[in-house]
C-alpha cells in the first residue's frame, strides 16, 4: 500500500507541474538532462579506451 501512494503523490506531482508549467518546459528539460547523461557517457569511454590504448602500447613495448 505504501508504494501504491508514493505513485499517487508522484503523479498528482507531476499533473501539478504540468499545470504550471507547458509541456514543452518538461521535454527540454528532460533532453538536455538526456544529452548531458549521452555526453558524460562518451566521455567516460574515451577514457577507458584511452587506457586500454596505453596498457595496449606498455604490453607490446614489454614483448620486444
Amino acid at each position: 500500500m505504501d508504494d501504491f501512494t508514493g505513485i499517487t503523490k508522484a503523479l498528482t506531482l507531476l499533473e501539478v507541474i504540468r499545470d504550471v508549467y507547458p509541456i514543452s518546459f518538461i521535454t527540454i528539460v528532460c533532453g538536455v538532462f538526456g544529452f548531458g547523461m549521452g555526453v558524460i557517457t562518451i566521455f567516460m569511454k574515451k577514457k577507458t579506451l584511452e587506457n586500454q590504448i596505453e596498457r595496449n602500447d606498455r604490453i607490446i613495448e614489454r614483448s620486444h
